[in-house]
């Protein structure tokens, strides 16, 4: 597939069709979209909605921001998340499939199946719920869209990319394996921040860099240890106050959309990123991982931080 630079995606946009979803006036109000698949996530005890989309949503909703995620479900998935999910709006475009995954355990490490996978999102389907919003999350996590989706997004907007669906792909026995990513050059040019962490990339820290130099700015999030930065291809590392560790899931997704948030309302990057680990950390330190942190709890952590980042 030939790579599109960010003329020829300008130039493509014109004259699509606008968004066919009804979107509220609160909704068009957004200030923080999030782009992708919500998903279920089979558990021993059940399923669970998943994905990107459903936790930086939730994140960002409790650290103040008016949100609304596009996303593709079955109308009995959109129903139950519309009716257990408050404080997001959910732009559900009907689909055959919910997106499932299936993460099975064993001493060799974490497989995940992808059981079912939803219908692509469409500019179409995104370009209302964008309008007017300040930070557009990009929050792929089983290649549901491509370069084309910019053509949704206004041109202010603070554009994050969440990577993780661009590098993994689905087998035909279902299993998901990591796949070599080739960022595209839209993409790269209109991403106010690139994401990585070095679980999607298998621990392959130097695929992970060799993608992230490309971005503006680009961060590899690995765990507990320090974050490699890239500003403008020059590496940093910052480092990440320890936290207890209770559940680790949506970590990254916390991190991501409390940075974008920051960044977007021109916090300096090292504030911006000591505020993301300390939203990262209120979350990993608890049971519930829903649990999500509010902004006054964040700052507070932040405040009680001695390391310098």
């Amino acid at each position: 597939m030939a790579r599109t630079s960010r003329n020829d995606l300008a130039a493509s946009c014109v004259g699509k069709p606008a968004d066919s979803g009804d979107v509220s006036p609160a909704a068009a109000l957004a200030s923080y979209v999030c782009l992708g698949h919500v998903t279920r996530d089979l558990t021993p005890s059940g399923w669970a909605f998943g994905g990107t989309a459903f936790f930086a949503a939730k994140a960002a909703a409790a650290l103040g921001e008016r949100v609304a995620t596009v996303t593709r479900l079955r109308a009995a998935d959109a129903s139950v998340l519309a009716a257990e999910h408050h404080h997001v709006t959910w732009h559900a475009r009907p689909s055959t499939h919910t997106t499932t995954f299936q993460n099975l355990y064993a001493s060799t490490g974490r497989r995940q199946g992808m059981l079912e996978r939803a219908a692509p999102i469409r500019p179409a389907d995104a370009a209302s719920a964008c309008r007017g919003a300040r930070v557009v999350h990009l929050a792929p996590v089983a290649g549901e869209f491509g370069p084309s989706i910019l053509c949704a997004i206004p041109g202010p907007s603070f554009v994050g990319v969440t990577a993780q669906g661009w590098v993994r792909a689905r087998q035909t026995t279902g299993e998901v394996r990591w796949r070599p990513w080739r960022p595209r050059r839209a993409i790269l040019a209109r991403a106010s921040v690139v994401i990585l962490s070095e679980e999607d990339i298998r621990g392959d820290a130097e695929a992970g860099i060799a993608y992230l130099r490309q971005a503006r700015l680009g961060i590899l999030t690995r765990g507990p240890q320090a974050l490699i930065v890239f500003q403008a291809g020059e590496r940093t590392e910052v480092p990440v106050r320890p936290a207890r560790e209770r559940n680790p899931l949506a970590a990254g997704d916390v991190f991501a959309a409390a940075l974008f948030i920051e960044l977007s309302r021109g916090t300096p990057l090292a504030r911006a990123t000591a505020f993301a680990c300390a939203a990262a950390a209120l979350l990993v330190g608890r049971l519930d991982p829903l649990a999500f942190p509010p902004r006054a709890a964040a700052e507070r952590r932040l405040r009680a931080c001695t390391s310098t980042f």
